[in-house]
């Protein structure tokens, strides 16, 4: 229980000014913002599930298009020099499997965290989310061959493959206009 580690912790760090009057005051501290962030989870994670398209925890999704592509950007260097940088990174498609294929309005800056299996190990990574076109969430996974998972998915991930999503959150939004 991580409020008891917490505290025994503070103890330990204290030493003996650790008395048992300021030990009890931050358990009691850690409790109530403990409890706050509980109830706030619970708050969010009914919100999600009562969008339309919405659901709690995790849901089965197949890769139904993989598409390898390059993405280019163009940087501007102090000398006014344009130079360009490649990327590699595919592109998946993933569609539910439980035939509901409702899913939520897409807001730019969510992200879904995608949950696999790696043989017998689960993983769980978290992926902004491009899209969601034509009933299906879109995720770029880029090329990066010291990142064994990434490297795992794109051995791995073919048409068929199946993993679990959460549904799309994050509040790093891009606004639709902004007063000032």
């Amino acid at each position: 229980y991580l409020g008891d580690a917490l505290i025994l912790a503070l103890k330990e760090v204290i030493g003996s000014e650790a008395s048992e009057d300021v030990l009890v005051a931050w358990r009691k501290a850690y409790d109530h913002i403990a409890s706050f962030f509980i109830e706030t989870e619970k708050k969010l994670t009914a919100e999600v599930k009562d969008q339309p398209g919405g659901w709690e925890g995790f849901r089965k999704f197949k890769i139904v298009e993989r598409v390898e592509e390059a993405d280019a950007s163009s940087f501007t260097t102090d000398s006014d020099d344009e130079f360009e940088e490649t990327e590699l990174r595919t592109i998946f498609k993933l569609e539910p499997v439980d035939g509901n294929k409702t899913l939520p309005v897409h807001k730019f800056g969510q992200y879904v965290c995608i949950r696999y299996h790696m043989g017998d190990v689960t993983t769980h990574r978290n992926y902004t989310l491009q899209s969601i076109t034509d009933n299906k969430m879109v995720i770029a996974v880029k090329h990066m061959d010291e990142v064994p998972t990434s490297k795992y998915m794109l051995e791995n991930w073919k048409e068929g493959f199946e993993v679990e999503t959460s549904p799309p959150v994050g509040s790093f939004l891009l606004l639709e206009s902004l007063s000032v």
